[in-house]
């Protein structure tokens, strides 16, 4: 297979025949193809398909040969789609669309079937089960549970520290949701932000999350007045994605978010993923615009693990770039990551951006990024991501000079 290859074809020339073996379908590019099928020794036309329209999936869904036979009516240009790059999608695909796909193109088998057995039923078709059938059904019962949760309450709000590495001093908090389940106990993000992303549930979650941070604010600002030393005035990022930029009122959310608990918008940051961003990107950048005009910061997180199109981050109204923990951890022992480690940050430099070097977890990852000039970082070094309660604690007693060393900031046991 050698990726998506293009076939010309002059007209009345054949691009497949029926009833042959097929591993490929065909996007019409430009042109128009003729289908047909023989019946009773005469051609019977099905239809006429031209650009844009795909012909031959039937092969790629299914072990089954060619139902028509395909004909350019004029001169025609198309592209295959074979069929490993089409299951490689459908296996990234959620799994209750995989299995609409599965029963759609099952029942159209049994039609075609059926008219080539003069409606002789083919029960073999559907006597096996559908392997999707489970991980469908269990991601549906998964996305009810959520909603619910989210009507329940269940939700958390967890923090994580954002610590300035030249100073040793406490900047920021990261929020991150949890979830108190019923009888699972607490549930990590990886457990149920994926099911809850592939539907309008992740935009409550967000706005959960953006309420609780704003309300959560002013009583971290108050903890920070009684430790001014090692302590600046902290602010919280909340995580947002393409879905909540697709929403149209993320806007007037933090709007009211921040009035509510008498904030202005530098108060809280937005963090959103790059692969998020290159959804739409015209969208996205008009969305970010109206963030920032409140004066609200926004990070983009997880940066040189999607696309990295450098001209397009040039081009967004972000102020800070995180770098992905993937990169953080394996800095200190391979050079390659090293390498990627230090552009990302002389692009930040040059873009007049801040960094963040996530999922420090040594005082070597912290002394080689500090040498490097990483601005802001946060890890288990410092702390895991803790209840509102625990954060309030870990103000009070941050000591900036240990934190400066690497060292562990407090003596008291947060996690």
């Amino acid at each position: 297979m050698s990726g998506f290859q293009y076939v010309e074809l002059p007209a009345r020339e054949v691009l497949f025949n029926e009833h042959e073996p097929g591993d490929c379908a065909y996007v019409v590019e430009r042109g128009a193809l003729e289908i047909s099928v023989k019946r009773n020794g005469e051609r019977v036309v099905l239809t006429h398909i031209g650009p844009g329209e795909i012909v031959g999936e039937l092969a790629i869904l299914s072990d089954e040969r060619r139902a028509a036979t395909a004909v350019a009516l004029e001169e025609t240009v198309v592209r295959k789609i074979h069929a490993d790059q089409f299951a490689r999608r459908v296996l990234d695909m959620d799994p209750v669309m995989r299995l609409l796909i599965e029963t759609v193109m099952k029942r159209l088998h049994r039609t075609v079937r059926l008219l080539k057995n003069d409606g002789q039923p083919a029960p073999e078709l559907f006597d096996a089960r559908s392997p999707f059938v489970d991980e469908a059904l269990e991601s549906l019962r998964l996305e009810n549970d959520i909603a619910l949760a989210l009507k329940r309450g269940e939700m958390r709000a967890f923090y994580q520290p954002i610590v300035d590495l030249r100073s040793g001093k406490l900047r920021a908090f990261e929020a991150l949701v949890r979830w108190m389940h019923p009888t699972r106990g607490l549930l990590a993000p990886d457990q149920f932000i994926p099911t809850a992303n592939e539907s309008s549930l992740i935009r409550q979650i967000t706005s959960f999350c953006i309420t609780r941070a704003a309300a959560d604010l002013p009583r971290m600002r108050v903890a920070c007045l009684s430790n001014p030393a090692n302590v600046e005035p902290v602010n919280v990022n909340v995580n947002v994605t393409g879905r909540d930029l697709e929403s149209g009122n993320i806007v007037d959310q933090l709007n009211a978010a921040l009035a509510a608990n008498g904030l202005v918008g530098r108060d809280l940051s937005f963090e959103i993923t790059e692969s998020s961003l290159m959804v739409d990107t015209t969208m996205a950048a008009r969305v970010l615009d109206d963030i920032r005009a409140l004066g609200t910061g926004v990070a983009i997180d997880d940066f040189g693990t999607g696309f990295s199109n450098m001209a397009y981050l040039a081009g967004l109204p972000a102020t800070t770039i995180k770098i992905d923990r993937s990169f953080v951890s394996r800095c200190f022992a391979d050079d390659e990551h090293r390498k990627i480690v230090v552009t990302i940050l002389r692009l930040a430099q040059q873009l007049g951006m801040s960094t963040v070097a996530e999922g420090i977890e040594t005082p070597q990852e912290f002394s080689l990024l500090c040498d490097e000039g990483a601005e802001y970082g946060q890890g288990f070094l410092f702390a895991k991501p803790m209840p509102l309660e625990e954060a309030l604690g870990l103000i009070a007693g941050w000591d900036a000079a240990r934190a400066a060393i690497g060292g562990a900031p407090i003596d008291v046991n947060v996690a």
